[in-house]
């Protein structure tokens, strides 16, 4: 019997090293390192991304001068994250379909600092269970139907990536034309669900 009990404890002390080992937690953040797949993607590290790789396939005289994020704190030179509680910022400021609002829970954009219509750019992480097809289809019908107020956007492109961002970008033909390309090169799978004029 005590050979069992002994069996049964060695075991247990086994077991419990071996679990000690399969979680690998960063101890600056507590986070789980073991499996990199699963860190979460932010929607600004999906623009950083696209606008990083200007630098390999355009060159710097293809990027406008840009801020981004919430205008009360803009981000130089950079996407920035939109709080997406602000309904201004995303209704406002980045046109975003009021009905929309909702099914996002995390954004990001990008915009010229001398004049937005010249180039904003936007997106968004959409709720889980939304169509993001659909969700697509309602912001590039949002940016259609807007009033503008100062002069007009001229092209508009509309892109999903890997089946949870929407990625809305809106401005000069040339601009919004070499932004697309970038999407392309940094997400080859990502699907262009509206390229046209809004002449």
């Amino acid at each position: 019997m005590k050979k069992i009990i002994s069996m049964l404890l060695v075991l247990t002390m086994a077991l419990a090293l071996m679990a000690g080992c399969a979680a690998k937690n960063d101890p600056t953040t507590g986070t789980d390192t073991s499996n990199p797949v699963a860190e979460k993607t932010t929607a600004v590290e999906v623009l950083q991304k696209i606008w990083d790789s200007y630098n390999k396939n355009a060159g710097d005289e293809m990027k406008p001068p840009i801020s981004g994020g919430n205008p009360e704190e803009p981000v130089m030179d950079a996407p920035g994250k939109v709080d997406v509680s602000n309904t201004d910022v995303l209704g406002f400021t980045l046109n975003l379909a009021t009905d929309l609002h909702a099914k996002v829970d995390d954004a990001a954009s990008m915009m010229h600092m001398m004049n937005a219509n010249t180039f904003t750019v936007a997106a968004y992480h959409v709720v889980a269970g939304t169509d993001v097809k659909e969700f697509a289809a309602t912001a590039t019908d949002g940016i259609k139907k807007t009033q503008w107020i100062c002069g007009f956007p001229e092209h508009l492109v509309v892109a999903t990536v890997n089946g949870e961002y929407v990625i809305t970008a809106y401005g000069a033909t040339d601009l919004i034309e070499q932004f697309k390309n970038e999407i392309k090169a940094v997400y080859p799978e990502a699907v262009i669900a509206a390229d046209e004029s809004l002449m």
